[in-house]
């Protein structure tokens, strides 16, 4: 971590062809809680891509715990992003699911599924729902899935 935060963005923009998507923006994020609010299209969404290394600024720089996070693969594995939409297998549990992304990451199915059994007991999860497929799950259920697999 640096002085300057954990994440740090520098005349940070981007565009998406004619359309301006963040324009310009600098800013340090200190250690803690912090929320991003503003209207829609304000570049909330964009601001969250491009400092989890999901899309390439067009012009600027970010830096999350003092590196560079695009092309950065050691530093995706050292955050969590939990998305504002999901995209489940609908076959699958929220367990089975999670594990699943954790195996993306080149871990053993024993071990993938240890850790995702951990990420669960962080939260007040309700065992009943680890073992719905994510098509049946309420809302709040798909939600809690996808704060397990920011936790991993």
């Amino acid at each position: 971590m640096t002085a300057a935060g954990i994440v740090a963005a520098d005349h940070l923009s981007k565009w998406y062809g004619q359309v301006i998507g963040l324009n310009d923006v600098s800013v340090s994020v200190p250690p803690g809680i912090t929320g991003l609010l503003g209207p829609n299209g304000a570049g909330k969404s964009t601001f969250m891509k491009l400092i989890t290394g999901q899309l390439k600024p067009s012009k600027g720089t970010v830096s999350i715990l003092g590196a560079p996070i695009w092309n950065n693969p050691a530093l995706y594995a050292r955050i969590g992003f939990c998305p504002e939409q999901d995209a489940f297998y609908e076959r699958m549990t929220g367990l089975e699911w999670v594990t699943a992304l954790v195996r993306l990451n080149g871990v053993s199915d024993t071990q993938a599924a240890a850790m995702a059994g951990r990420a669960v007991c962080t939260t007040t999860a309700s065992s009943s729902n680890l073992r719905l497929n994510t098509s049946s799950c309420a809302r709040n259920s798909r939600a809690r899935a996808r704060v397990w697999s920011a936790l991993m």
